[in-house]
């Protein structure tokens, strides 16, 4: 019996070997996947604890001006219930611009360590080391975020920018550090030799702050030891303090090896659907073709399960080859994708084989298999054999005929429609395959066409309002350059944009000022609408919930504090729907010093122009200038980068869905010339060809193809549809160039995982009055790229406006508003002015995560 056995499992691959090879191929795919999901979820973490164990670094850390560490602070740190250990180190945490950072410029704020200090916790690791050829060389040791993404290598030249002051050093060496690691959390972390460092903080001095690095014991809640580190720093009155803890950190930093393992598993899970119907679809229709000879089998004294294994056992052999297989093909996947994760999270990840993945993965696929191909032979219980030698076995799969006289057309199209009709779970089957590749083409068609033919819908997505120049004038020459850029050939549009950071019930919020939103190209807001007046305020989606539109809101910034009547919710993904919006006058009630500030001008013109246009400004004025980037630079770079990734993905899923659609239908069309082989017999003995049997089985399956294609186009569009639907609706125009929309702070471009670190950091006064912080700001929904500038029509409204303005008397912060002629109310009358006494601000390009 077991020679029975042996000779029915080799009978069984031989006739459907084509079949099995099929499914092997499907299920090779979506082992591999599933294996490389696994190994990054279970690696990445297990790692990612590996070195923050190994550099011991502290749960919660907090930054607070230098003025503020006494020892009675560090007392009661130290005393709080939880805290095994408090290690305090002298740092400078400043915006620091980071030139020819991959081509431009790159502001963050830059927490600069002394490198030969005594650490105990949050200690640094050298991956990459350079011995200075003359020890009168001045070093700074990067960290891996800043070596990978802005292309430095030890002994290259790097120059950052502080409070105006260029400090060019030589790269020493790059070190790996867990406290931040990328520019997800907002602080990226460099070291300096102690003369070195000494000279740093003689030139920074009010900007000298007190690392406290704070280790939690081991059963201690992290969060209950955070709102007691902010405790003690309101009982001794510190308002300049930044904390963060481990958890909000590790979750930036780990953001997109999750959402790679996110993609892989479901799209693991959908190749698995697809095999498995397959899988079933072909054992029934094995049943159905070998009815007789179970039936046979059964007269010999072949019992139900023994034909039952017979029939599984191809199976399961078949998907134990491919999972193995499959999971070998990982290792190659898995290497790949861990270099972008390692140049995302800042850490070194190295990809290893994970034999709790390879288990998984093993158990998972072959269990389902074995699941589903059981459900699929349960039909032969039932089968008697003398019933099934005459083929009237019951459970025998029953085909639809329908007569030929109801049937539209003539007779050759009759009779095909009453031949694909006849079948009708082939029929389901082809259709929901095709349905499913249609879905996946139009995905990747629209993800090809955005990354490649227009890659600005793609970049607007994933940034917030990007120029091709910023350019920071001077003190006092804010609107000279305003003016002198607005007229300048080439220069479609000049607007002022301001990013800073107020409270919002004492939740820490970026905020946006402009008196003219929809003058911007790339703002959004999805319900209500933008602010207007100076008592209005729009708020990001993460506040929608308990703050209705409608009614009022808090806003603090330093000791102000002034209340907002909410008219609108805004999107910025970035800053984890925390984020705001207030007008110019809105913003000079919280800080009146706003106005006396130099701001920075966003400029928009042709990208092929922006070179020249740069040199223009910067040699005609270059005394009002105190400094110009341009960021089209890193908007191509970043085309590029990501539009390469994006269409390597659409291609890659487009291979995967042709490929299991072309699976699908070969070994469905294969099962049923299977079945019809003795009618395809009889045609040929009647004469017809072997080109008019291929074209009439065509025929056969073209109806539930074309239907499964229709199917999926208008589930595609409908959801296209309903994206438009539920995308916010502004005003969009052309970004026109103002005068009353003061820019003093830092601006802050956010591409693609620059993280909502901000929505849980405790900050609640900037370094410097008035000086706010960087932040990101990021768009959910892709628009169409803008109408091209019209220079001239937008010179002259720029021109209208500034003399409109200059007749008009200059009033408070709190100015009186009228009506404007589009219809919005704002600010009657403002008057720009600056102040010497006001830094001036450098420029915030760029922020990768």
């Amino acid at each position: 019996m077991v020679t029975g056995m042996h000779t029915l499992i080799t009978n069984q691959w031989r006739t459907s070997r084509s079949s099995f090879i099929g499914i092997g191929i499907i299920l090779v795919i979506a082992a591999c996947m599933l294996n490389t999901a696994l190994t990054l979820l279970l690696e990445v973490d297990r790692q990612y604890d590996e070195r923050s164990q190994q550099l011991h670094t502290a749960q919660i850390v907090a930054i607070a001006p230098r003025s503020a560490a006494t020892a009675g602070l560090l007392g009661d740190l130290q005393a709080i219930s939880g805290v095994a250990q408090v290690d305090a180190q002298d740092a400078v945490l400043a915006d620091a611009t980071i030139r020819d950072f991959r081509g431009t410029d790159f502001t963050i704020r830059t927490l600069v360590f002394n490198a030969d200090a005594t650490r105990t916790l949050n200690r640094f690791e050298t991956v990459q080391r350079f011995e200075a050829t003359q020890s009168a060389d001045v070093a700074v040791n990067i960290n891996q975020y800043i070596a990978q993404f802005g292309e430095y290598q030890p002994g290259d030249t790097i120059t950052m920018s502080i409070d105006g002051q260029d400090h060019t050093m030589r790269v020493g060496n790059v070190i790996e550090e867990m406290e931040f690691g990328n520019a997800g959390s907002g602080i990226l972390v460099v070291t300096m030799p102690q003369a070195g460092f000494e000279a740093f903080i003689h030139d920074h001095a009010t900007q000298q702050v007190v690392d406290y690095a704070i280790a939690v014991e081991p059963e201690a809640d992290i969060s209950t030891a955070r709102q007691s580190v902010e405790q003690a720093f309101d009982s001794h009155d510190v308002r300049n303090v930044s904390i963060h803890d481990a958890d909000t950190v590790r979750g930036v930093r780990t953001m997109v090896s999750q959402l790679i393992v996110l993609v892989l598993i479901a799209f693991a899970v959908l190749i698995t659907i697809v095999s498995l119907a397959l899988c079933t679809f072909h054992i029934a229709n094995t049943i159905d073709k070998e009815l007789a000879t179970m039936g046979i089998l059964k007269a010999l004294g072949y019992t139900s399960p023994m034909i039952e294994h017979a029939i599984i056992t191809p199976y399961l052999i078949t998907c134990l080859c491919a999972t193995l297989l499959g999971s070998a093909l990982s290792t190659i996947l898995t290497p790949v994708l861990g270099t972008l994760i390692a140049l995302q999270s800042g850490f070194s990840f190295h990809a290893a084989i994970s034999p709790a993945a390879w288990i998984v993965t093993l158990l998972c696929l072959s269990g389902i298999t074995l699941l589903f191909a059981t459900l699929g032979v349960r039909r032969v219980r039932s089968i008697q054999p003398i019933e099934a030698v005459r083929g009237n076995a019951a459970g025998r799969a029953q085909h639809i005929v329908w007569p030929l006289t109801r049937m539209p057309g003539n007779a050759p199209i009759a009779i095909a429609l009453q031949q694909a009709g006849s079948a009708p779970a082939r029929n389901t089957l082809i259709t929901i395959i095709t349905a499913s590749a249609t879905l996946l083409l139009a995905f990747c068609a629209t993800l090809f066409y955005n990354a490649t033919t227009k890659p600005n819908n793609l970049y607007n997505t994933l940034s917030t309002e990007t120029p091709q120049i910023t350019l920071t004038p001077t003190a006092g020459h804010t609107q000279e350059m305003a003016d002198a850029a607005a007229h300048t050939p080439g220069i479609h549009a000049v607007i002022e944009y301001t990013t800073t950071r107020i409270d919002l019930d004492g939740t820490p919020t970026p905020t946006f000022v402009s008196n003219d939103f929809s003058a911007a190209v790339n703002d959004i807001h999805y319900q209500g609408r933008h602010p207007r007046t100076a008592q209005e305020i729009a708020i990001g989606s993460a506040l929608a919930d308990t703050h209705p539109i409608g009614t009022n809101i808090n806003a603090t910034l330093d000791d102000t504090t002034r209340t907002y009547t909410i008219v609108g919710y805004i999107q910025s993904v970035n800053d984890g729907g925390t984020a705001c919006e207030l007008t110019n006058a809105g913003y000079t009630r919280l800080a009146p010093a706003f106005a006396d500030q130099p701001h920075t001008l966003y400029i928009y013109c042709d990208e092929h122009n922006t070179d020249s246009i740069m040199n223009t400004l910067s040699t005609t004025h270059a005394a009002h200038i105190s400094a110009i980037a341009n960021t089209q630079t890193m908007r191509t770079i970043t085309q590029q980068m990501y539009g390469t990734l994006m269409a390597a993905v659409g291609i890659g899923i487009t291979a995967i869905a042709l490929l299991l659609t072309a699976l699908a239908l070969m070994m469905t069309v294969r099962t049923t010339l299977t079945r019809e082989r003795h009618m395809h017999g009889i045609l040929k003995t009647l004469g017809y060809s072997s080109k008019q049997l291929i074209g009439r089985t065509a025929a056969k399956l073209l109806p539930a193809t074309i239907t499964g294609a229709l199917i999926g186009t208008v589930i595609a569009l409908l959801a296209t549809e309903a994206d438009l639907q539920h995308a916010p609706r502004t005003r969009r125009r052309h970004a026109q160039p103002i005068r009353d929309t003061n820019s003093g702070h830092h601006h802050n471009l956010a591409i693609l995982g620059a993280h909502p670190i901000h929505a849980h950091t405790r900050l609640r006064h900037t370094d410097q009055a008035h000086q706010p912080t960087l932040t990101h700001h990021q768009r959910l929904i892709t628009r169409q790229e803008p109408t091209p500038w019209n220079s001239r029509t937008s010179s002259k409204r720029y021109a209208n406006r500034r003399d409109s303005r200059r007749n008009n008397s200059p009033t408070a912060s709190m100015s009186p508003v009228k009506p404007s002629p589009n219809g919005r109310t704002e600010p009657a009358d403002r008057k720009l002015k600056t102040s010497s006494r006001s830094p001036t601000p450098s420029l915030s390009v760029w922020t990768p995560c």
